[in-house]
């Protein structure tokens, strides 16, 4: 926007896209995301792309929202367009070229009506607003009190005199005497040999060695003519009838056990007698 004939006044693409969220953000309806809140893969509302020409004052907008469900998302994408173009031409002074809006995304939210996205604010930077006004009431101040004298109490303890210490002659301290440096001589450097490297040699085919290999001819009988196979005619199956045969309970008859009898084994070696 042209100042004057001692200079001119630009607008930063931050600036203006600050003012355009702005903007966005008085519409009932719209909803501002941070990329880093919405989750991985998430977007950032609102995106914009914004292109400024200073030079005839116009301003072309590519606005992406997102806008609040349940809501009119017709009315509000309409609305965030006229909230744009009167922040730009309100607080810049410049026309808007085109203003696209695209809704991108829809979250949950309250309820808003046309009512509510039709009573939206006009700027408020170039518009007057009614202040409620005070009534003046009036204030009752006490009367000043006489001021009276402060008597401080006299000090109970007298002041007596501190007398400071003697000076006290710190000892000397004894330096040692410097040490004398000696010189030193660098160890002579050692001759050098050549050191010989060994004549090359001839290079030499490395052969593995020669396995005679004896071959025997291997002799297959002469293919033999095939035969007729004849399988014996099937014979046909004959129903098998199985009568029941009642089972009956054998009885078995066994002994009745004989009672034990206890039974007495008397040693033939005491202890304490030697065993013969």
């Amino acid at each position: 926007m042209v100042g004057g004939d001692h200079g001119h006044l630009r607008f930063s693409l931050r600036s203006v896209e600050a003012l355009i969220r702005a903007a966005i953000a008085q519409v009932p309806g719209t909803k501002s995301i941070d990329a880093k809140l919405a989750g991985i893969g998430g977007r950032a509302y609102p995106r914009l792309l914004v292109q400024i020409d200073p030079e005839r004052e116009l301003v072309s907008v590519d606005a992406n929202i997102a806008a609040t469900w349940p809501s009119p998302v017709t009315e509000v994408a309409v609305a965030a367009r006229g909230a744009i173009e009167a922040a730009v031409r309100e607080y810049m002074g410049y026309f808007t070229s085109r203003v696209n809006i695209t809704v991108g995304a829809l979250e949950p939210g309250p309820r808003v009506s046309e009512d509510d996205v039709a009573k939206r604010g006009h700027p408020s930077g170039t518009h007057p607003q009614e202040l409620s006004a005070h009534e003046p009431r009036h204030i009752l101040a006490p009367h000043p009190k006489a001021l009276r004298p402060t008597l401080a109490p006299r000090p109970d303890r007298t002041l007596r005199e501190v007398s400071t210490p003697k000076h006290v002659t710190a000892p000397p301290i004894a330096v040692p005497a410097p040490m004398i440096l000696r010189a030193t001589q660098a160890p002579a450097p050692l001759d050098l040999k050549e050191i010989a490297s060994p004549a090359p040699q001839p290079l030499r085919s490395i052969a593995p060695p020669r396995v005679d290999v004896e071959t025997s001819p291997v002799l297959t009988p002469p293919p033999m003519s095939l035969r007729p196979v004849s399988v014996p005619r099937a014979v046909r199956l004959r129903r098998v009838y199985i009568d029941p045969v009642p089972r009956h309970t054998a009885h078995v008859y066994a002994p009745l056990p004989e009672p034990l009898r206890a039974i007495t084994i008397n040693p033939r070696w005491k202890a304490g007698t030697p065993l013969v």
